[in-house]
């Protein structure tokens, strides 16, 4: 955490500084109800309002205990709506509200002007979200009740399908839950976010929730001059680039700001494929996925990507080009060897750079008897022996077309000639009273077909050698050191032997995960049946394969994972790692929503009584 400055003040201030902090502890152990007053009433003014003067809207209006007339006296209904969607880790999520649609609230204090131009939420913690008017006003939004088809990751698009359209409001009482079960259960409201502004998404994809504000007191319309989002940029710089270069793609600030871009020629819309779906905000904390999620975009043939940056509160940038040219080239790695009288494992020839697809052809040169080019594949069975020798070309899309040509050898080896060799990978583990899923040994040289014995050591009991392959039922556990000879069908044949190892693993108890408390930011508490031996072999945790050595503890029964861990919420893949024993795996899911990321400012004091404000 950031430190605090040091409190200068004189010592006949320290009382009231006291009653501050005094204050300050008392307000942070109340519930967040309590805190902020359930709701307190919404105070909307500004230039962009047909009404010069500020309006207040009560909480009991807000509420529908007393009424709020629109300017023709029309009575503002209650609305009860529910919403998809997506936060900045990214996960999707369901809300529901119950409130006043936020054009009712904007008519009841005037109406809107024609200039006005943005909206800003003031929440009474500070915070503030600011939208265009055109974004959150006129652009239509929707609930995709489908988007969880793909699972709870936000960076799945989901089914866009039977989308509805759906209105801002402000609620007096909200759900959120990842399970619909839970959002249609009236018994889930709860007025602990109270007053909750809640909108809809322009594309499956969109990620909203980052400005759902919570506890709004004040609505702002403003008339200022609305902004463009700077344009994207793209690293490298197009150009001439080699093949295989990873293309990364940037907004501003890489977090609410995102990249949609093309590369069919076509100009990106919302509706395109997202960049940057981890927000930077998250990198430090999603390292190890990072790449794999904000996925680079790979050049191996001249490429034309079109993106643009859209967000909350500014126009979007422009449309911009990025051209990459590679060089038009083939492999030119001669294919593997082949063996006489033996099917042929295949080669596939390869280019790079042009325009695809692209075509090959023999253009010169024989290939042994039995052999043929079927597209980029060379394959058959060679029925001769010998070096061949024989030119490749290659010719691409682009108009005018390029070619490229290459010769090749390709060695025919006489059969048994080859020598005898055998794959000394050891088997995959197996895991005691499971049914292996087999491992098969595998030989190459001499002539076919291969015999495979169990010559020396033991296997584990319950599972034999058929063949080639290992199978069974293993009975009991421990590291199994075992020989395989393999024998050809030469005259005389041929053997060769290896030694191999067998780990049997125990089965660890089954995980329960955490059903209660399970929120962003809570302690969680996986439970499962006592096994003091498992427990005590215990040597790590991770979480999405990423471990968090010394956050969390185990005791009889339990592994709690220490408050803070779970910064979003989300589902998380827990492993338990124990020596000899295979991992324990659990899906946990947590609700909530996004916490700070950790070292950013989670407290701030400010007031008469402080000689200044105070961050931590």
């Amino acid at each position: 955490m950031k430190r605090g400055r040091t409190v200068l003040g004189r010592y006949v201030q320290l009382p009231k500084f006291l009653g501050v902090i005094l204050l300050a502890v008392i307000f942070s152990l109340l519930t967040p109800q309590a805190a902020y007053t359930a709701g307190s009433n919404i105070t909307i003014s500004g230039p962009g309002l047909e009404n010069p003067d500020p309006v207040t809207i009560t909480q009991d209006q807000l509420q529908g205990k007393e009424p709020l007339l629109l300017l023709d006296g029309t009575t503002v209904q209650q609305h009860d709506e529910w919403y998809s969607t997506i936060n900045t880790w990214p996960t999707k999520s369901w809300y529901r509200g119950k409130g006043i649609k936020l054009m009712d609230l904007l008519n009841a204090a005037g109406g809107l002007k024609p200039e006005a131009t943005q909206i800003s939420f003031i929440s009474s913690d500070g915070f503030k979200a600011t939208f265009t008017v055109q974004e959150l006003m006129s652009e239509p939004r929707y609930r995709f009740p489908n988007f969880m088809d793909t699972g709870l990751p936000g960076h799945l698009p989901g089914d866009p399908s039977e989308a509805v359209q759906v209105e801002p409001m402000i609620a007096h009482q909200s759900i959120c839950a990842h399970d619909m079960a839970d959002i249609e259960d009236i018994d889930n409201f709860s007025r602990m976010d109270a007053n909750l502004l809640l909108y809809g998404q322009r594309s499956v994809t969109q990620q909203t929730n980052a400005r759902f504000a919570k506890y709004v007191t004040a609505i702002e319309v403003l008339t200022d001059p609305v902004t463009k989002w700077d344009n994207p940029t793209a690293d490298p710089v197009p150009g001439e680039v080699a093949a295989g270069t990873m293309v990364q793609l940037k907004s501003p600030f890489n977090d609410e700001d995102k990249v949609h871009y093309t590369l069919d020629g076509n100009n990106p819309t919302i509706h395109s494929p997202m960049y940057n779906w981890i927000a930077s905000r998250w990198w430090a904390s999603r390292l190890d996925e990072l790449e794999e999620i904000n996925h680079p975009i790979e050049i191996n043939e001249n490429t034309t990507i079109k993106a643009f940056v859209t967000g909350p509160g500014r126009a979007d940038s422009d449309i911009v080009t990025f051209e990459y040219r590679v060089p038009f080239a083939m492999n030119l790695d001669n294919p593997t060897r082949a063996i006489e009288d033996q099917e042929y494992p295949g080669y596939s020839f390869t280019a790079t750079g042009g325009v695809k697809p692209y075509s090959f052809v023999i253009s010169e040169g024989t290939l042994p008897e039995g052999m043929s080019l079927n597209g980029a594949i060379l394959e058959g069975t060679p029925v001769e022996k010998g070096i061949f020798t024989f030119t490749i070309t290659v010719t691409d899309s682009a108009e005018p077309a390029n070619t490229a040509s290459h010769q090749f050898t390709l060695v025919v080896d006489e059969a048994g000639s080859v020598p005898l060799d055998l794959n000394k990978d050891n088997p995959v583990k197996a895991v005691k009273n499971e049914v292996y899923p087999g491992y098969t040994f595998q030989a190459m040289g001499g002539i076919k077909p291969y015999s495979f014995t169990l010559s020396d050591g033991t296997l584990p009991e319950g599972m034999s050698l058929n063949g080639a392959s290992l199978e069974g039922i293993p009975m009991e556990t421990g590291t199994f050191t075992f020989t395989i000879t393999v024998t050809d069908s030469t005259e005389p044949a041929k053997t060769i032997s290896h030694e191999f190892t067998l780990i049997v693993d125990n089965i660890p108890p089954v995980l329960v995960p955490d059903t209660t408390d399970n929120h962003t930011g809570m302690p969680i508490e996986l439970t499962f049946i006592d096994d003091q031996a498992w427990r005590e072999a215990i040597t790590d945790v991770k979480i999405n394969q990423t471990s968090i050595t010394g956050r969390y503890s185990v005791a009889a029964g339990v592994i709690t994972i220490n408050a803070g861990v779970f910064r979003a919420a989300g589902n998380y893949t827990i492993e338990i790692v124990a020596d000899g024993y295979i991992n324990a795996t659990v899906i946990q899911v947590i609700t909530g929503s996004e916490m700070p990321p950790e070292e950013e400012i989670v407290l701030t004091i400010r007031g008469d009584g402080v000689t200044g404000i105070k961050e931590y």
